[in-house]
């Protein structure tokens, strides 16, 4: 009997045992092979899980508009900080509770930047199930059934057995080797460059509203909100929130604006509102993004503002240099600053990113042809240039932010395997013309000097009158 007791016994025990097999089998051949069977229409960035355990200082979550408009890059270089946009499209708050989740996996960051784009009505223009599928593409777990969970019933379901409406092509499949994904991280580190090509003709500031209607929150994004809170508290990280210029503005979407302030007031958080600084900041529409995200010039106006005002209000206590990472975040540098370059209209913000370019760009000043004044011979004595002086003509090749040779007549000099002449006469680049100009201007070599952009600035007129610019009526 006892025997019998014991075989009994023994055997549900294999039949549990089994069964998990089985579930576990089945559930974790779906966290592989629905990355396997991605849709074409997904973008699935592997190069979060990619970063080494505890290394991000900074986590941004948000919508599209964080991933344009933050540049990690940037970032670094103003802060020596290491941070991630783990952003996605639309993605309301109470995904990006799900992407914090998923982030403290493997980080520990000690601040997160939350931008708020979806808690105002101007997300009706979110296409619905794509932003959740294209959100949950980025996690693994539980994480990745929460958010297509959050579907209605008929289209979670669809995305939950996404694997097994492909079974045919498993099975015919030689080897699913050909499938590892990539091990290596983004120098883009989850942002996403927008260029503006041509300077455009019409320019705005965002508008902004004295008189308000009565507004309140959808009840599940004060709910999103309460639970990324909670979950930063749980994990000491610090909570940053930030709203981004753009076009479509209503009396509405403010109010609903103003709602979330109040709800971070109410939990004494800081915040930055970008559409009220557009004023102070110059950002304009237009300028600096289409209308709704932003451009490489509106990025890195916004990555510094971010920046200094991290510095100003937050302390990194476990922040460990890593020289690989280093590399990583200056990989993407010189060309996001060649992007800058050529973006930008105004030449004070452009200067002062190119200040710190990580690779070779010439100077050449004619003091004769107009003198420099304001606060454009202010930016110009503060990037720290040596030998430079407003009263002499200046002639200099910078590398590295350092200058390696300079004249005040003409420059001659090999460098780094290219010779270079700069004079009156223009520009002499491996003894060929480049370029003639007079006033102020600068050169920028990008990828090994095989593209080069030059920026003339007239020095006698204010940055924008010569781009036809007018101003949008209210």
């Amino acid at each position: 009997m006892f025997k019998k007791i014991v075989k009994g016994i023994w055997n549900n025990i294999k039949i549990v045992l089994a069964a998990a097999l089985i579930v576990g089998t089945f559930y974790y051949s779906y966290l592989y092979l629905s990355k396997v069977f991605i849709t074409e229409d997904a973008y699935y960035n592997e190069s979060f899980h990619n970063m080494p355990k505890d290394s991000i200082d900074i986590l941004v979550l948000g919508s599209s508009h964080a991933q344009y408009s933050f540049v990690p890059s940037f970032a670094y270089q103003d802060s020596g900080l290491y941070s991630y946009v783990l952003g996605s499209a639309c993605q309301a708050p109470k995904v990006s509770y799900e992407m914090l989740k998923e982030a403290l996996k493997t980080q520990s960051p000690e601040l997160v930047i939350l931008e708020v784009y979806t808690t105002t009505p101007l997300s009706i223009n979110c296409e619905g199930d794509v932003c959740f599928v294209l959100a949950q593409y980025q996690m693994r777990g539980q994480e990745k059934q929460n958010v297509i969970n959050y579907l209605p019933e008929d289209k979670a379901e669809t995305y939950r057995n996404e694997f097994l409406s492909n079974h045919n092509d498993w099975r015919t499949m030689e080897d699913l080797e050909k499938f590892k994904f990539d091990e290596e991280i983004d120098p883009q580190l989850g942002y996403i460059t927008l260029q503006a090509n041509l300077p455009p003709f019409n320019s705005w500031y965002p508008l902004m509203y004295d008189d308000l209607p009565e507004f309140s929150l959808e009840q599940e994004d004060i709910d999103g909100l309460n639970d990324v809170l909670n979950l930063c508290k749980e994990n000491n990280i610090e909570l940053l929130l930030y709203m981004m210029p753009m076009d479509g503005i209503t009396a509405e979407s403010q109010a609903a604006l103003n709602e979330v302030w109040k709800w971070a007031d109410e939990n004494n958080l800081k915040y930055v509102d970008f559409i009220e600084l557009s004023r102070s900041i110059d950002y304009r529409l237009r300028v600096h993004n289409d209308g709704a995200h932003s451009f490489s010039n509106g990025a890195s106006v916004i990555t510094d503002y971010l920046m200094n005002f991290v510095k100003d209000n937050y302390t990194f206590k476990n922040h460990q240099d890593d020289e690989e990472l280093d590399e990583i975040y200056k990989r993407a540098i010189p060309g996001l600053t060649y992007s800058v370059f050529i973006s930008e209209y105004n030449p004070i913000k452009y200067l002062s990113r190119l200040n710190n370019y990580p690779d070779t760009y010439v100077v050449s000043y004619n003091h004769y042809d107009h003198y420099l004044w304001g606060d454009l011979k202010d930016t110009m004595i503060n990037m720290g240039l040596e030998g430079f002086n407003v009263d002499d003509n200046y002639y200099a090749v910078i590398n590295n932010g350092k200058v390696v040779a300079y004249a005040y007549d003409a420059l001659e000099l090999d460098f780094d395997g290219h010779h270079f002449e700069l004079s009156d006469k223009g520009y002499y680049f491996d003894n060929e013309w480049v370029y003639s100009y007079d006033s102020l201007s600068f050169m920028i070599y990008y990828d090994d000097y095989q593209s080069n952009f030059i920026k003339l600035i007239d020095t006698s007129s204010i940055w924008d009158i010569g781009y036809y610019y007018t101003y949008k009526p209210w």
